[in-house]
């Protein structure tokens, strides 16, 4: 039985740092509110569409990104289905363009999100740098596993 239950969390300690490493793929309202709106932790989220040249572009460099950022979990919304279209224009996502890059950090207000890069493709070195005042330069707190936790106020 004590075999068992530490196979299954050593399985599971796989499958989370799997997870954890690679962007999530937010296809619903619900994988949103989930993910994001009730997670305690920070989330970087990608905003694009795959009929977009600059989207398409810019994918080496997010995925660079979310290699680099590992204290933030990382996610993707694709405009080009319906829930994604719906979730940017909520979110004000298509005012600012696309690619976007956005950081939730804030916990009260779970849908604020501060605007890291928008309808440009920035180079990575950039984004770490916005990245950087966006978290570690206001010294956010951490979790058990290492990743920043969304700021109290």
């Amino acid at each position: 039985r004590d075999f068992t239950l530490a196979m299954r969390r050593c399985l599971a300690a796989v499958l989370l740092g799997r997870l954890a490493a690679a962007s999530v793929e937010l296809s619903s309202e619900g994988d949103f509110d989930h993910l994001v709106r009730q997670n305690r932790r920070a989330m970087l989220v990608e905003f694009y569409s795959g009929m977009c040249g600059s989207c398409q572009e810019f994918e080496p460099t997010w995925l660079r990104l979310t290699t680099q950022a590992s204290r933030l979990e990382s996610a993707r919304v694709n405009i080009d289905n319906t829930a994604g279209m719906a979730l940017a224009q909520r979110l004000g996502i298509l005012d600012i363009g696309v690619p976007a890059v956005v950081l939730f950090d804030k916990m009260p207000r779970p849908d604020a999100y501060e605007t890291l890069m928008a309808s440009d493709t920035y180079p990575l070195s950039r984004l770490m740098k916005r990245l950087y005042h966006a978290t570690k330069g206001r010294d956010l707190a951490i979790d058990d596993e290492g990743f920043f936790l969304k700021a109290p106020r």
